[in-house]
């Protein structure tokens, strides 16, 4: 299931909006697919037994370097 999810969401970031006001507000975006990756790579080990901490922080990276939050 972890694979399957990181995949999806991999495969489908391009396709999301990467805007942030008020006429996306509540819309799944280009921003929260980063943080669900981060958050799932935050918890690889558990899932998989193999700690994926350097995906985690380039993921949070994007999310900080974009300005946007």
């Amino acid at each position: 299931m972890y694979d399957f999810i990181i995949s999806e969401v991999n495969g489908s970031i391009a396709n999301l909006s990467d805007a942030n006001s008020t006429l996306y507000y509540g819309r799944f975006n280009q921003w929260a697919a980063h943080f669900l990756l981060a958050k799932m790579y935050l918890n690889a080990e558990v899932y998989t037994g193999t700690p994926r901490w350097d995906e985690c922080i380039a993921e949070c990276d994007q999310i900080i370097n974009s300005g946007l939050y």
